[in-house]
């Protein structure tokens, strides 16, 4: 009886280290992102995310902003080739442990009156992957929906990028 109840003992000596160093460490390795400024350049435009420690989501995390976007996005599309500007994205978003991020602005609408005759609906965003090698890569996406008497039109611009930490 002596002889298995040290063995019991020997064995959780042994094992629930092992258990706690394992859960310790997978926590660890979920917010091993790099905090800093990922800069890049698409076409001619310089573009930057900034990844730090702040409140976002409702407590304090690694958050992302889009400090340096694209100044405008082409799109193609049953309404033709166009495009326009792209606004300014301000919102800081959680990053989580996927590294996964998106950030849209909401549905603008402008009514254009006659002789045009038509409204538009415009919404961009980004969508963006970190890795914990502290590289980004992503796409930048605009939508454009024409709305006329005789139906409605899209015109949709995706443009990837690339940056890495500086």
């Amino acid at each position: 009886m002596r002889r298995t109840t040290s063995m019991l003992a020997l064995c959780t000596a042994l094992v629930v280290p092992a258990l706690l160093g394992t859960t310790t460490a997978g926590a660890k390795g979920q917010s091993s992102f790099k905090a800093g400024t990922y800069k890049g350049t698409f076409s001619s435009q310089k573009i930057s995310l900034t990844v730090k420690r702040a409140h976002c989501g409702g407590k304090t995390q690694l958050c992302v902003t889009l400090t340096k976007a694209i100044s405008g996005i082409s799109c193609e599309g049953p309404a033709g080739s166009g495009g326009g500007p792209f606004p300014p994205l301000t919102a800081t978003v959680p990053l989580p442990s996927s590294g996964k991020v998106s950030e849209h602005s909401p549905l603008t609408e402008k009514t254009y009156p006659p002789p045009a005759n038509f409204k538009e609906t415009v919404k961009t965003g980004f969508t963006a992957t970190f890795t914990k090698k502290g590289t980004v890569s992503g796409v930048f996406e605009m939508d454009v929906l024409q709305i006329e008497a005789g139906g409605s039109f899209a015109c949709t611009g995706r443009e990837k990028f690339t940056a890495k930490l500086a």
